[in-house]
């Protein structure tokens, strides 16, 4: 039986670096389904090239992304992610981030959003 995804769910995902760690001290990115208007703009932004520019892996960021969790600095102190008006994820959310860790969190979205997961889920 087919069923719907929900645009209202959150995906959980974590990086390959917290994965040992006890899952309480895990940091847990929060990842919206992907929809079919979401992925025709992803496409559609990235069908002349072969690979993503930082931009465009960036922005693919903002629009999955919906929030984390336990995410912190070196010396301990939660760093709050930031939004715009409409509830989108600010671009200085990334700063924080190394670029292996960006490539990382946007494949592990790509890779959360695969129909069986978001199936398996509901």
């Amino acid at each position: 039986m087919a069923i719907a995804v929900d645009v209202n769910d959150k995906i959980i995902v974590t990086l390959d670096c917290d994965k040992e760690l006890p899952p309480e001290k895990r940091t847990k990115f929060f990842v919206r389904p992907m929809t079919v208007g979401r992925l025709r703009r992803f496409l559609e932004k990235t069908k002349d090239d072969s690979a993503l520019t930082l931009t465009e892996m960036l922005d693919q960021l903002n629009s999955f992304i919906i929030g984390w969790e336990n995410f912190r600095t070196s010396s301990g102190d939660i760093i709050k992610f930031k939004t715009d008006e409409q509830g989108i994820g600010s671009m200085e959310n990334w700063d924080y981030f190394s670029m292996d860790q960006l490539v990382e969190l946007f494949k592990a979205c790509m890779e959360s959003n695969k129909l069986g997961t978001v199936q398996l889920k509901n």
